[in-house]
């Protein structure tokens, strides 16, 4: 048999075997007392075995005593020739039945699943369990959970201001550990055999104050639980607490699909049809108004997402997805990418034949300023108005582009603060690909008679027009407004057309609802900026469930307010309605008396001098005139001032006359 040749490490080199009739070599170049100690112990080892029978050998191996299956074991002395046949191949076959490799490299099993095989399987196991979960927190909830008879074991628990361990029990073996931990009020941080659970008091407490504060991440709550439980921090807590706050939030997400089942809220675009109760819920017989409700659309890019390729390490795929029905998906906004395109090829073929008085044909070019997108071309021909809102140059955006995968979001609400729709903003600036998809949104749903706010309507109007919605914007009476803050740095025509002060129908509605929407969602920022793609929905879909919820608060306070004011007017009319209904019921007599003394009265004036009469018509008349110059003097100085108090003040023509 030839030699065999054992690598160690990089510097030991160990020969064994005896080769022909040669004794073994053994040979050792530089090393550390402890590798050599090492090599030494492994050649001890490896001359027991050899004196070993094959049996004897197999039987060791079984056991897992010493070294174990992962030692490189040599065939014993004399038991060589089994192994042998004209075939040839021996050595390569003795190598994989003993696995002769080096044994520092052999002691840990190499796992060939990549990190989104191990996420995958986790969110698969996940699933499977979730309604047996959902079941066993709607028990706790309801008090049914607790100890019960069955297999018992302990777990390491967190609660907000200590661990424990506690002991858990559940009635049969099919059910699940993270089941048991839920009807007991825990959540395991593992599908399957966890170590650690969390108890729902912290995770829900964690979600209420990623509600009022939520620049608050994971890594804070997690280092706030560290300094009161008096542990090290470590990102192992981080993954353990994110993980079970993901199980609980689609815990949460089953109970709410239930409870919208239960109440037949389950129906296609119920949440949009019933977002804001005062803009879409009609009365019977109720007035209808000039425009069925109001709405504002914006963008903001403060939530932006930065693309994978530019983070290091190796990013984690995760294939679970947001589950708003409010948020359109990239494909649904991409159909409307090509519109000004489009639009400007027709425009440069469109011509119409003019007919002269001298019988000549003249051909009109149509003049539609078309070419509203944020493109890298500084000569682009844009209007006075979209070029004031521009807040980037073309090569900033260019370099931006690239650094974010989602460069903001779209939203569109209600004038209440209500979300009705939004989107991503993907690898681009503030397209009209976006508002086009949402006011196709908004038509779809909604219908017909809504009004619209926007940034730079008054050019995005020219782009509607000539887009494939011009059609059905136009049948379904949907038109659009400048919002008031926005509309002062336009210029004084589009003030004049598009400008709210001057609009019938919208009150005193500003259309500036998406500012202070992003006032508040800007907090999240600096949370979601590097965070997943699913964990950036994740903390968007809470943040706009959690504003839903206080603007619903908002609506039914006003409206409460509102009806106890009613109220209140109709008490005090009908206080005067009694007091005039008992002054009609006294007697004659009384009437006649009262009439009695408004003729006395009346004869005492006709009988007063002459020169006292004509010395008071003589001071009215000076009163008179004096309260004319006075009228005079301020309507000459508004006169002066007219265009400030047009703008101000909404004076219109009757006040100006």
């Amino acid at each position: 048999m030839g030699k065999k040749k054992s690598f160690l490490s990089a510097r030991v080199n160990v020969w064994h075997g005896q080769a022909f009739g040669r004794a073994a070599k053994v040979e050792a170049h530089r090393i550390s007392d402890g590798r050599k100690r090492k090599a030494d112990a492994l050649q001890r080892n490896r001359q027991l075995v050899s004196s070993l029978s094959f049996e004897d050998r197999q039987h060791w191996v079984d056991m897992d005593v010493g070294m174990g299956s992962d030692a490189p074991l040599p065939l014993p002395p004399g038991e060589e020739g089994m192994f042998l046949s004209n075939a040839g191949g021996e050595v390569e076959f003795c190598q994989e039945i003993f696995q002769l490799q080096d044994p520092i490299a052999q002691r840990k099993r190499k796992d060939y699943r990549t990190r989104w095989d191990r996420t995958a399987l986790r969110n698969q196991e996940w699933r499977d369990q979730m309604a047996d979960l959902v079941n066993a927190y709607l028990d706790w909830k309801a008090g049914l959970g607790g100890d019960v008879a069955g297999d018992s074991w302990e777990m390491f628990v967190v609660d907000f201001f200590g661990t424990s361990v506690r002991s858990f029990s559940c009635a049969s073996p099919s059910v699940s550990t993270n089941v048991a931990l839920a009807a007991a009020g825990y959540l395991g941080s593992a599908p399957r055999s966890p170590t650690v659970a969390l108890s729902f008091q912290v995770l829900e407490a964690y979600r209420q104050l990623h509600r009022v504060c939520p620049r608050l991440s994971v890594q804070g709550i997690v280092r706030v639980l560290c300094f009161l439980h008096l542990v090290p921090y470590t990102c192992t807590l981080v993954d353990q607490f994110s993980i079970a706050f993901d199980v609980y939030l689609e815990i949460l997400h089953g109970v709410d699909v239930r409870v919208d089942a239960a109440l037949h809220r389950d129906t296609p675009n119920y949440k949009m049809l019933n977002a804001c109760p005062p803009c879409h819920y009609a009365l019977q017989n109720e007035h209808p108004l000039k425009y069925q409700f109001l709405a504002t659309m914006d963008g903001n890019q403060s939530l932006k997402l930065v693309d994978d390729m530019f983070r290091s390490g190796t990013p984690r795929q995760d294939d679970r997805v947001g589950r708003s029905d409010v948020w359109l998906l990239p494909e649904r906004v991409d159909r409307f990418k090509d519109e000004v395109k489009d639009a400007k090829a027709r425009k440069q073929s469109a011509t119409v034949p003019a007919v002269s008085t001298s019988g000549s044909v003249e051909v009109v070019d149509y003049d539609e300023e078309l070419d509203l997108e944020q493109s890298d071309d500084v000569d682009e021909p844009l209007s006075t108005c979209v070029m004031r809102w521009r807040n980037a140059g073309p090569e900033a955006r260019k370099k931006m582009f690239r650094l974010f995968a989602a460069t903001g979001i779209f939203v569109c609400i209600c004038r209440h603060g209500h979300l009705l729709v939004a989107c991503d903003m993907i690898r681009s600036g503030e397209l009209m690909k976006y508002p086009l998809a949402m006011v196709d949104r908004l038509i779809e749903v909604y219908g017909s008679n809504v009004k619209v706010g926007y940034d730079i309507w008054c050019a995005f109007a020219k782009t509607l027009a000539n887009s494939s919605l011009g059609g059905p914007s136009v049948k379904a009476c949907l038109s659009g407004v400048v919002p008031a803050f926005h509309g002062h740095s336009h210029n004084r025509g589009c003030q004049v057309n598009w400008h709210p002060m001057y609009m019938e129908g919208v009150g005193k509605e500003d259309f500036e609802g998406c500012e202070r929407l992003f006032s508040e969602s800007n907090a999240l920022a600096s949370g979601t900026r590097l965070a997943s793609a699913f964990h950036r929905q994740q903390a968007m879909e809470q943040f706009f469930s959690f504003w839903g919820d206080q603007k619903h608060a908002e609506s039914g306070r006003f409206i409460f307010n509102n009806y106890r004011q009613a109220l209140n007017i109709i008490r005090d009319g009908a206080s005067d309605l009694q007091i005039l209904a008992q002054e009609l019921k006294t007697g004659p007599a009384d009437y006649e008396e009262y009439l009695a003394q408004e003729r006395e009265y009346l004869s005492s004036l006709k009988e007063e001098p002459p020169e006292i009469a004509q010395k008071v018509e003589y001071m009215r008349a000076l009163s008179r005139l004096e309260e004319a110059n006075e009228k005079a003097r301020v309507a000459e100085a508004n006169w002066n001032q007219r265009d400030t108090l047009i703008v101000r003040d909404g004076m219109q023509g009757r006040q100006i006359t």
